[in-house]
């Protein structure tokens, strides 16, 4: 079926100014990850669309860690809303990994992206309050130079991406009906704790192959059925009950990506969660604990890149089966 047309969100972002709100004052006491620094208080204040710069410093690395630089801020929100916090930078591509956090300096709010290809970004909804961005590299080896960052942080539109109402572009498919042995689509174990943990399943799975190709500025549907099925065996220790894996594909300009997953009912805690197609490094979940329908998040993407959409019921549903829409919304951006 034709995709709905998505909004377009790359128009703010595309217009970025130059110079910076706020720009790092304190590098060798910032680290509020392993150095146990103190956030950098900024001016920023979330009333419109400001930017922090500040650089992944040479002459931080702990070979342990493989940990080159972390840079923590403060912001302040002085209404509840919606927002996207962008990372970018000429070079920054060139760690091993870089990754983009906010956190509620008192409440529980905790969202994280993870660069890929030109830019990192992740998305929250902040009550007021205070909040801090942190932005940590990680690489094999110590950085030679320092390289200069930007985190954008706007104002995200109210209900963006949401809920698509065309028919499915594509619907489960591979879901098998053997007992005990759960879907043939699961691919994915997952192991929450202090941290999730992904591995491959113990059995011949298979991604289902959507044959989306993900284009800006469209809007896509995805929809299944979450059963009963238990990981065989039980010592796996999953911590999902019935999963499922789709692939999708990124257009040539397409750079973000943002999902939303919808469920009937409230008997089930549902969770979202995406990987590079044929690997296990978590790039973007939505993982709120709530039986209660909606889980959305935005990550960045790789042009023309493949993914794994992993879409499950944590342990402790019940009503199944389950009936679920997964919305994907595809944007071109330039921080």
């Amino acid at each position: 079926m034709p995709p709905d047309a998505a909004e377009h969100t790359d128009a703010a972002i595309d217009a970025l100014p130059i110079t910076c709100d706020y720009n790092e004052k304190n590098d060798t006491t910032n680290d509020t990850v392993f150095g146990f620094g103190i956030a950098e208080p900024s001016s920023v204040s979330l009333t419109a669309t400001s930017t922090i710069c500040g650089k992944l410093d040479a002459g931080h690395f702990d070979a342990g860690r493989q940990n080159t630089d972390v840079d923590s801020f403060v912001i302040s929100v002085p209404a509840a809303s919606p927002v996207l916090v962008y990372l970018s930078g000429a070079g920054v591509e060139t760690f091993g990994s870089v990754r983009l956090a906010i956190r509620g300096v008192n409440n529980t709010v905790d969202e994280r992206g993870v660069f890929v290809g030109s830019l990192a970004v992740t998305s929250a909804v902040l009550p007021a309050g205070q909040y801090e961005i942190t932005v940590a590299s990680f690489n094999s080896a110590a950085a030679m130079s320092a390289v200069p960052y930007k985190v954008t942080v706007m104002v995200d539109a109210p209900g963006r991406c949401g809920k698509a109402a065309a028919p499915a572009n594509y619907t489960e498919a591979h879901e098998s009906t053997m007992p005990g042995k759960g879907g043939d689509n699961d691919v994915i174990e997952v192991v929450y704790g202090a941290s999730r943990v992904a591995t491959a399943t113990q059995k011949a799975d298979a991604p289902e192959d959507t044959g989306i190709t993900v284009q800006a500025d469209m809007k896509y549907r995805i929809t299944g059925d979450s059963g009963t099925f238990q990981p065989s065996p039980q010592s796996w220790g999953d911590s999902l009950m019935d999963r499922e894996v789709y692939e999708v594909k990124m257009g040539p300009v397409t750079n973000q990506l943002s999902l939303r997953l919808n469920w009937i009912g409230s008997t089930a805690d549902f969770d979202v969660l995406v990987f590079p197609a044929g690997f296990f490094g978590e790039l973007g979940a939505a993982v709120k604990v709530a039986n209660s329908d909606d889980e959305f998040f935005t990550m960045a993407t790789a042009t023309s890149g493949s993914y794994w959409i992993l879409v499950a019921a944590k342990d402790g549903a019940t009503g199944q089966p389950i009936p679920y829409d997964l919305t994907l919304c595809g944007s071109a951006v330039q921080p």
